[in-house]
This record gives structure tokens, sequence and C-alpha cells, in this order.
């Protein structure tokens, strides 16, 4: 008889509904013990969006609830936890107080502590409703709603009043993000908020008032940064930030060995998959987020890892585009973050970014508003948001890197729209399809010369003072990354040698011909300065298609291209591999 296969899931955070509908679930419920220590009973974990917090808190809600004793075994048998050698002696022990901070409406000031407010009051609504406690003494109309701290202040005093003696366990999903998109765009706005006597402080204020009145006995709160960390550990300084805990590391995010797991227990016949070639493509794609300097993983984030296979699943084929829509469009992040210092700096930061796919600096573990922002600030929120990710660290001295192609593609894409906007210039997706169709196809690169020189013409004499070969080369990378059907690899190395950049065919194209580029920028030209530089990249683009990771790639058409501010895209085509 055939094995029933899970189903992949989509974006359901309900851990009753994924264990309920079938859905695969990589088993994260290992982590729970760690919570028991008393130093780790009120705690908050940082991870970028999508990366499975909903779903860890949903799992939390569910182990320690009171209301899901029954469901026990349904719900956690087939787990670690659910194993009696690792069952806690709190499981299914505690009222659980929920709130869900995502998606309040931050635009308009006037209305933001109301909406604040309004999931306060839903938390504790669903918990009155949930346990049954309306009554005369505890009715929903007795609620103070004027502030979020007077809702819970309220909802607490009603509680002694009637004589409640169970543990509350606090959690609370993306605890700032409605902070962090203040913060983002209205700096004083966000201090009035959370630092002084703003009304998110006195919210976990009033936490920690009834922690030591003994009716909060947990907490545990997830986010994305650390920037409203201080409105809450001022408040609420019982409060432990366990994001850099080692043991913690793989607790949200999925490991490689996880991966592999899930296809197996969700395709009919993981046999007859290319399972090698799969990984090499999905590293390549997903792979890379590390959260701590000692952590040994590399991790994929989870809601694209579930995109791409059910993608294949379903189609038999990759996803298209590769990138989920919802993670395609967070390139506006960046721009916001970088909005937060003065355009000279950002654009230091954004440069070291592209030019080397690395940047060195420490990092911000809590924001001080007393203090102007810095430069260390700004690459910690790329770090935080999952848009950098650390490689190695020396000395609180941090090299962060770019985690995967993805959001490679973010930065391209953001360096795209600055320079649309900066040079008045519309990139084209259908020329942008016929030019990769005459290089796939035809082995030919006229359209991409002709489509790049369209940009360069529009660069200012004051823009081409500074430029360098690395601004070269992203004109080129914003071009030839608009399409799905190249992968480009920036500084790839070979035998210790680092191509400018390397265009290989994505496996999922039926595409000929792969490329190598090397450029040229002639600052102040003369002939007998050109014909040295030509020169040198013609030796250099010779050397590097005899080392062996390039000789070895099919197809390959390597050229020197070069550019100067009298002349544009000259070309010169060194030996190809067929």
């Amino acid at each position: 008889m055939k094995q029933l296969r899970k189903q992949i899931p989509a974006t359901d955070s309900d851990f009753s509904e994924i264990i309920r509908n079938n859905n695969y679930y990589i088993d994260k419920s290992r982590y729970i013990p760690y919570f028991e220590e008393s130093q780790r009973k009120f705690a908050v974990f940082l991870r970028p969006r999508r990366f499975g917090k909903s779903l860890f808190l949903s799992t939390l809600h569910y182990y320690y609830g009171i209301e899901h004793k029954n469901s026990f075994q349904e719900l956690f048998g087939s787990y670690f936890i659910g194993d009696p050698k690792n069952t806690t002696t709190t499981a299914n022990s505690y009222y659980i107080l929920r709130f869900d901070f995502s998606g309040i409406y931050t635009q308009n000031k006037d209305t933001l502590q109301k909406d604040f407010t309004a999931r306060v009051f839903a938390g504790i609504s669903s918990f009155l409703d949930r346990y049954g406690l309306n009554s005369d003494k505890l009715a929903k109309d007795k609620i103070d709603s004027t502030s979020g701290h007077s809702s819970l202040e309220s909802f607490f005093r009603l509680l002694s009043e009637d004589n409640f003696k169970g543990r509350i366990f606090i959690l609370i999903d993306e605890y700032d993000h409605f902070t962090n998109e203040l913060f983002s765009f209205d700096l004083e706005f966000f201090k009035d908020i959370v630092t002084r006597n703003g009304w998110v402080r006195k919210f976990y204020e009033t936490i920690k008032i009834y922690v030591g009145a003994g009716y909060v006995s947990r907490f545990f709160a997830t986010g994305v940064t650390p920037v409203t960390l201080d409105a809450m550990t001022s408040g609420f300084n019982i409060t432990r930030n366990l994001t850099f805990q080692s043991e913690l590391h793989e607790m949200m995010g999925f490991t490689e060995a996880e991966v592999l797991e899930m296809i197996n227990g969700t395709f009919e016949e993981p046999e007859s998959l290319n399972i090698d070639q799969i990984i090499l493509d999905i590293r390549a794609w997903y792979n890379g987020s590390r959260f701590s300097d000692d952590g040994a993983q590399k991790l994929y984030n989870p809601q694209m890892m579930c995109y791409f296979l059910d993608s294949l699943k379903r189609t038999g084929k990759y996803p298209n585009p590769m990138a989920d829509i919802t993670v395609a469009s967070d390139y506006a992040k960046i721009s916001k973050i970088m909005d937060l210092l003065p355009g000279k700096i950002s654009s230091e930061i954004i440069d070291e970014v592209l030019e080397n796919e690395s940047i060195r600096e420490g990092l911000t573990l809590q924001f001080n508003f007393e203090l102007n922002i810095s430069k260390v600030d700004l690459v910690s929120l790329l770090f935080y948001n999952g848009l950098l990710t650390i490689e190695s660290v020396r000395a609180n001295t941090y090299t962060y890197i770019v985690p995967n192609y993805v959001i490679k593609q973010l930065y391209w894409a953001f360096f795209r729209s600055k320079l649309s906007q900066k040079l008045d210039f519309e990139y084209s997706n259908p020329v942008v399809t016929d030019l990769v169709a005459q290089m796939g196809e035809e082995g030919k690169i006229d359209l991409l010369i002709e489509c790049v020189n369209n940009i360069f013409k529009k660069l200012s004499n004051r823009d081409l003072i500074n430029y360098k070969e690395i601004d070269l080369k992203l004109l080129f990378v914003s071009v030839l990354s608009m399409s799905p059907e190249y992968i480009l690899y920036s500084e790839f190395e070979s035998d210790r040698k680092y191509t400018d950049l390397l265009v290989l065919r994505n496996s999922e194209y039926n595409l000929k011909y792969q490329y190598l580029f090397e450029f040229k920028f002639i600052k102040d030209e003369t002939e007998d300065k050109f014909e040295k530089v030509k020169e040198t990249g013609l030796k250099q683009l010779s050397e590097y298609i005899k080392t062996e990771k390039i000789s070895s790639i099919d197809s390959l058409k390597a050229y020197l291209i070069i550019y100067s501010g009298k002349k544009q895209g000259r070309v010169f085509e060194v030996g190809a591999t067929l």
C-alpha cells in the first residue's frame, strides 16, 4: 500500500491546522524544554519576516494552553515533545493571553494608538471567550479601552476581583511590527511613543506590575529588530533577548537536512527527482542565513522553501519567478533603512554591499535614541531584516554577506530603482527579454550593449568623475538581473582568480550560451592607455577561461567590454568553449 504523503504547508501559521490538515511539520518542538529554565521564562526572540515566528508562537500556545490538554496526543504525539520522556510538567498548564501587533496601520498618527489599543482589547476579549470567563465581574464592557495599558490594567484588576487563580503565559507576535514602520519614516514620533512616558512603554510596564503580582508567570515575544527593545526592557526589565543563543539558532528557519526530510515526506516519488541538482539550485537561491557567529548551519527561509517545493510538487517545475512576490517586494525596505542617514553615508554602505557582496561593521544589540543613528545601526538593521547575514566575527567586528541569490536580486532591484529615478530612465521588460533571447540562442550580445549604452549615455560628466568599473558592472547586472533565464555570479572565484561577471543559464530554461564578462572603464582615455587596458583585460580573460571551474563550463563565450567617458561599449571576444 502506497504511503500517504503529507502536504507542503502554505502560509498557514496555526499549528493545529497544519497537523490536522495533514501538512508537513518540521519539528521545532524540541526547543520547548529550553524555555523551562527560570531565566528564560520571560524572553524575546528576533528573526526576519516569514521565518516561522508566528508558527512557533502557535506551537507554544497549543503546548502550554490548558484548553488543548485533551488534544495533546493528537497534536504532539508524533513529535519530539510528545514523547513522554520529553514532555515537560508544565504542558497544558497555562492560560494563554495572546497579542498580535502585525498589520497595525502606521500612516495615520491619530489612529495609531487606537489601532494598538484595539489589538490589545482583541487579545483580552479572546482570552475571556476562550476560557469562558465572561461574568458580571469580568464582562468585556468593563474593560477600559482608552489605551493599551489601561485595557491591560483593568483586565488584571478585574481578574483579581474575580479571584482568578490561574497562571498566565503572555505571547506577543510581531511586538515591533508597527514601531519598525514608524522608525523608518517618523523617528521623532517613534521616540514619543516608545521612550519616556510613551504608551508603548507603559504597556510593558503594566505587564511587569502583574508579573510581580503573580498573575503573569511567563512571557514570550517575537519580532524583527531590537529598535523597540528599549521600550520593552525599560518597562519590563526582566525580559531576556535570546536572539543570539547558539542553542536556538535553528529554532526558526530550515536546515538543509530538514528540507530533504520535507521532500522525502511530501513528494510521491522523491527517488525520481534529481535531488543533487535541486539542492545545488536551492542553495544558490535560498540558503545562507546565519544569525550568530557560532551558528553552525546556514538556514533557508521557510516561506521561500515552501513556495519553491509547492511549485515543484504541483507542476514538476521550479516557480516563476523564483522569488516569492512577498519577498521580492522587500527591496523597498532597503530604501527605508537607508533613508535614516544622509545620502553620502547610506550610499557608501550600499556601494560596499553591491561591490563586495559583504561589509565589515559592528552590531547594534540595543538602540540608544539619545544618540544619533549611525552607520553601524543601519548595517545592523539590514542584518536584522535578513538583508545581510553573519559570515564571521572577530573582536566584535562582523563580516556580513548577502545571504543568497534572492536577496542579491533585492539589492539589484534597489539599485535599478534608484538609477531609474536619477536618470529618468525606464527599464523595459520586452527589451530585456529580446536581448536575453539573442544571448541565449544566438550567442550575441549586440542588444545587451545597445541597452546599456542607452543608460550610460544619460550619465552626466559629474557622474563620470568618480565612476568605477564596479559601477559599469552594476549597469550590466541591473539589466541582466531582470530576467530569470540567467543566474549572475559577481566575483566568481576559480583557482584564486576572481571574474567580474559570470552569467550562467538557469537550468529551468532552454538556453545554449553562457557568458564571462570582464569590464574596464577608462576615465581619461588616450590611445596608449586604451591599448594597455585592452591588453590587460584580454590577458585576464584568457587566464580565467583556463581555470578548472571556468574551463568546465560548456558553450561559454568570454568578452572584454571597455567603456570610457568618450566612447561606449567596445567589445572584444576571447576564445569560447563549445
